[in-house]
């Protein structure tokens, strides 16, 4: 497949028009400027709309493409219509909220570049950092370099905290969320998905974004509120676990089993309890 660009960063945001101001300077202000940048507006209900519209008029990078969604999706259905829309060889999420160092883009596109057959790669993660003091936030990697995937991060390597990657835009344009109606939908079931087709993660120890948290946005507001959506999520999640990485993980970490059923049985509980949330 041909692609217009090397890589397309999408930014879903929802009431989060004041925090997108930031990464704005950071978009602008990359070394690398061919790539694209879709910004998906999920229904917000403060004023982010005239803000993202007003400062794409004030904008020096070109190729901005936005969409204003009147109601809310959920960031796993706008991820969807983003993998649709990217015309990027590489997709690269960036929450509205968070910053990326000036040469991010750069490092990825030369690094995937630099790959004799990118057929058996999924694509490139790095590391985040604290933006308070530049210390890396979360588990470095075994080592630079390292060959792997998402499963195997989990499962065998036991990576904790933030990480921040770019996946093959073929890959999530083939692999989407499932359509149900939530605030969001674990990111671990698209990743896990993409493991399973035996491509490649490639793993540095760069870090190339600054980690914020911050009430008003999408990542860490809208879908954190105890609904009914949220709860039939994780029991969706949790059974599609049961049914396709039960093989995966009986053949290569069986101690591991015990977790995801664990997991299973607390979603059905969930899911029983939610009528009498009030009287707990």
């Amino acid at each position: 497949m041909n692609y217009k660009y090397p890589l397309t960063l999408f930014t879903p945001c929802y009431n989060g028009g004041e925090n997108i101001l930031k990464l704005f300077d950071c978009v602008e202000q990359q070394t690398y400027q061919n790539f694209e940048w879709i910004i998906i507006n999920d229904g917000s209900t403060d004023r982010t709309n005239s803000i993202i519209e007003k400062r794409i008029t004030q904008s020096s990078f070109p190729n901005i493409r936005y969409k204003n969604n009147p109601v809310n999706k959920g960031k796993h259905r706008i991820w969807n219509e983003a993998a649709d829309m990217a015309e990027g060889e590489l997709f690269l999420p960036i929450d509205c909220d968070d910053t990326i160092t000036f040469n991010a883009v750069s490092f990825y596109i030369e690094h995937w570049n630099a790959l004799n057959d990118k057929s058996q790669y999924s694509g490139i993660n790095v590391c985040c950092y604290n933006p308070k003091n530049g210390e890396i936030i979360g588990d470095k990697y075994s080592k630079e370099g390292l060959i792997t995937n998402n499963l195997e991060l989990v499962f065998k390597y036991h990576l904790k905290g933030e990480h921040w990657g770019c996946i093959k835009t073929e890959l999530i344009k083939r692999i989407k969320f499932p359509e149900i109606k939530a605030n969001y939908y674990s990111g671990m079931y698209l990743i896990s998905k993409i493991a399973l087709t035996g491509q490649k993660l490639i793993c540095y120890n760069k870090p190339l974004r600054a980690y914020y948290v911050i009430n008003q946005s999408l990542s860490h507001s809208a879908y954190r509120d105890f609904k009914f959506s949220r709860v039939y999520m994780e029991f969706h999640y949790s059974t599609w676990k049961i049914f396709h990485l039960t093989n995966y993980l009986l053949v290569n970490y069986p101690k591991e089993l015990i977790g995801i059923y664990k997991g299973f049985i607390k979603s059905i509980f969930r899911i029983l309890l939610f009528p009498f949330r009030k009287l707990l």
